[in-house]
C-alpha cells in the first residue's frame, strides 16, 4: 500500500492509499484553489486544510466527523508553509495514471455504443 507520513500542527498523519471515492473528494476540493494566484495565501488555507483533512481521513463511515476536526485543528495551528507541503504529497498520491485509464476505457465503450 502507498502511505505517508506528514507533520503538521504538532501532530502526524498517516495518509493511506486513496479509494476513488476519496480521490474524488480530494479532487474536488482542490478544484477551488487557484493556483495561479498564490499570492491569496490566505484565501487557500481552508481549501487546503480541506483536502488534508479529506485525504487523512478516508472514506471510512466516520471519516467526514473526523475531517471536520482535523480541518479546524490545521487551520488553527498549521502554518502556511508545511500546508503546501502536505498539499503537494495529498496531489502527488492521487492515482492520475488510473484515473486516465479509467476515463479512455469509458470513451471506448461510449464510441462503441455509438456505432
Amino acid at each position: 500500500m502507498n502511505h505517508r507520513i506528514i507533520r503538521l500542527a504538532g501532530r502526524s498523519y498517516v495518509i493511506s492509499g486513496f479509494t476513488p471515492s476519496t480521490a474524488k473528494r480530494v479532487i474536488t476540493t482542490l478544484r477551488g484553489l487557484n493556483v495561479q494566484e498564490l499570492k491569496d495565501i490566505p484565501d487557500a488555507v481552508p481549501v487546503m486544510a480541506n483536502a488534508i483533512s479529506i485525504a487523512i481521513t478516508g472514506s471510512g463511515i466516520l471519516s467526514r466527523f473526523k475531517a471536520i476536526f482535523i480541518r479546524r485543528q490545521l487551520i488553527n495551528h498549521a502554518k502556511v508553509e508545511n500546508l503546501l507541503e502536505a498539499t503537494e504529497t495529498v496531489i502527488g498520491m492521487i492515482p492520475a495514471d488510473e484515473f486516465y485509464t479509467v476515463s479512455s476505457i469509458t470513451n471506448q465503450f461510449k464510441k462503441a455504443i455509438v456505432k
